[in-house]
């Protein structure tokens, strides 16, 4: 009886994902033991632990990955909670009012592996993968933009604003854009 117990703890010890590390703003709709880790809808993880960082500006998120999803955790993965929001650019996350919160996770191509993560404060606004091209257009103010403005070309919708940052020194405003596949064969030197 003892062995047969002893195998089987050791088995279910040795099918046990990995646990990771998810750095975040804020803990608001999570809980330990209920919130999922999902990607393309699918569940891979779940929150086993939520406890504040040291310098008490943030949380760390500890999940427990599935086995069968440990090769997913490539160091440039991208984790963000999913929540309703309302925005200029649409309305996204409606299902969470029913299912709870939940991370999004999207695995990252890079060949290196990682258990510890920072969580983005938002999602993405292209979804990663999306063939295309990322650029940084600069501005002395001449004109102002928000993050999720779109980008059209002879009335084309082509991409979409990403980020927006305000360099104090030049003051110039940098706006990091992308410009979907195919138009993105469009831009050149003299675009």
């Amino acid at each position: 009886t003892l062995l047969v117990g002893g195998w089987m703890v050791y088995d279910d010890w040795s099918k046990q994902g990995p646990q990771i590390i998810i750095e975040l703003a804020s803990a608001e709709g999570l809980e330990k033991g209920k919130t999922r880790i999902r990607t393309l809808e699918v569940e891979v993880g779940q929150v086993e632990e939520i406890t504040l960082n040291k310098d008490l500006d943030g949380v760390l998120v500890t999940a427990r990955i599935d086995y069968e999803f440990k090769h997913l955790l490539a160091d440039d993965s991208l984790f963000w909670v999913v929540q309703p929001s309302v925005s200029l650019s649409g309305v996204s996350g409606l299902g969470t009012i029913l299912t709870g919160q939940y991370i999004r996770f999207t695995p990252g191509k890079s060949k290196r592996q990682s258990k510890h993560f920072r969580g983005l404060d938002s999602p993405p606004i292209t979804p990663v993968n999306t063939p295309g091209i990322h650029l940084t257009l600069v501005t002395q103010g001449d004109f102002y933009f928000s993050k999720g403005d779109l980008i059209h070309y002879q009335g084309i919708r082509v991409g979409q604003v990403e980020e927006m940052e305000f360099n104090f020194t030049e003051r110039k405003i940098y706006y990091k854009v992308f410009i979907e596949d195919p138009y993105h064969q469009l831009i050149s030197s003299e675009t």
